[in-house]
C-alpha cells in the first residue's frame, strides 16, 4: 500500500478520506487539526515519508468570506 499523509481527520470529509484509504489497504497517517499539525506532521515526515497528501483540513471560524481564502489557501502554501 501507499503511505498517505491526510491533514484534517477530526473533521467529516477528513475523516471518510481517512478511513476509505485504510479499507483499501493503505498506510495513513493522520493530522487531525491545526492545534496538532506541527508536531505530527515533522514526525510523520521523519519517521515514514507519506508517498501522497492529501489536504482536507479548513478552518470553518471565518469573520468575513475573504478570511477563508487567507485561513485556508494562502496559509498552507
Amino acid at each position: 500500500g501507499v503511505i498517505c499523509l491526510v491533514t484534517g481527520t477530526s473533521g467529516y470529509i477528513g475523516r471518510a478520506i481517512s478511513s476509505h484509504l485504510v479499507e483499501q489497504g493503505h498506510r495513513v497517517l493522520e493530522i487531525p487539526g491545526r492545534k496538532d499539525f506541527s508536531g505530527l506532521l515533522d514526525k510523520a515526515l521523519n519517521d515514514s515519508p507519506p508517498d501522497v497528501v492529501i489536504h482536507a483540513g479548513c478552518t470553518t471560524e471565518f469573520i468575513e468570506a475573504r478570511d477563508g481564502e487567507t485561513s485556508n489557501v494562502t496559509n498552507t502554501r
